[in-house]
């Protein structure tokens, strides 16, 4: 392929319409799930610290501290309700409400 039709010239955009929903609505979606386990939280803290130390070298360097603050990072008020997505790959959680 010529450079200019190379796959790293093109970016995927997708957008995924979803319902409109409440906070009062996600807030209730998000108590009636289960809790993430604490063993997956210490092992998602291992792995990620893992990762730092074997890029000691300057690869890899995680941005937030490992003691992480009972402030949400967007309200900057105390968290009542810490939440975060069973997918994330961060320590921080954010207040449900």
């Amino acid at each position: 392929a010529s450079p200019s039709l190379a796959a790293s010239n093109f970016v995927l955009c997708l957008v995924r319409a979803t319902q409109k929903r409440s906070v009062s609505e996600l807030a209730a979606e998000s108590r009636a799930r289960p809790a993430i386990p604490s063993s997956s939280s210490l092992r998602l803290l291992a792995a990620l610290q893992g990762a730092e130390a074997s890029h000691l070298d300057g690869g890899v360097k995680c941005e937030s501290p490992w003691q992480q603050p009972l402030l949400c990072p967007l309200t900057r008020e105390r968290l009542q309700r810490p939440v975060r997505g069973v997918r994330c790959r961060h320590l921080q959680c954010f207040e449900l409400e």
